[in-house]
């Protein structure tokens, strides 16, 4: 999910007295000299569940000297298990504010819930995975190059 809004005005302390002002009784307001940009973003991934097969087997070898290797015998094998496997939810949530085609600071927030990931009947000791990222961009002038960088 995403939005976005605009901020091209800022709300003054004095109050509009003109009675045929469609503001007439509110604040009176200021263009901002550049307008501000603010976008939110959210994202979600559900927990999904895979189903599928597996097999575990352990063998024996015998080591040659010379480094070869020679299957010996077969200790353990089970094959074509069912099983599931459920991947961990994820949320995320992201602020972009840009002023102006010169300043634009971004913040991303993602958590990943590892505490439920199974992998068929393996005990899992997984611990939540939080991220915080942060990030800004001046660019001091847009026509550096003899082009609009937008």
């Amino acid at each position: 999910m995403q939005s976005s809004f605009t901020i091209d005005s800022k709300k003054l302390s004095e109050i509009d007295t003109v009675k045929t002002s469609r503001n007439y009784g509110k604040h009176k307001r200021r263009d901002l000299k550049e307008d501000i940009y603010v976008t939110l973003g959210y994202t979600y991934s559900m927990n999904n569940k895979l189903r599928g097969y597996y097999s575990d087997f352990a063998n024996t070898f015998l080591y040659f000297n010379s480094g070869a290797e020679s299957f010996r015998d077969t200790i353990f094998y089970n094959a074509d298990k069912k099983g599931s496997i459920t991947l961990p939810t994820m949320h995320g949530l992201g602020i972009s504010i840009r002023k102006g085609s010169k300043w634009n600071i971004v913040a991303d927030y993602e958590m990943q819930l590892w505490s439920g990931f199974k992998y068929f009947n393996d005990v899992n000791y997984l611990q939540d995975m939080k991220r915080i990222s942060v990030g800004a961009e001046f660019v001091p002038n847009k026509f550096a190059n003899g082009k609009e960088i937008i």
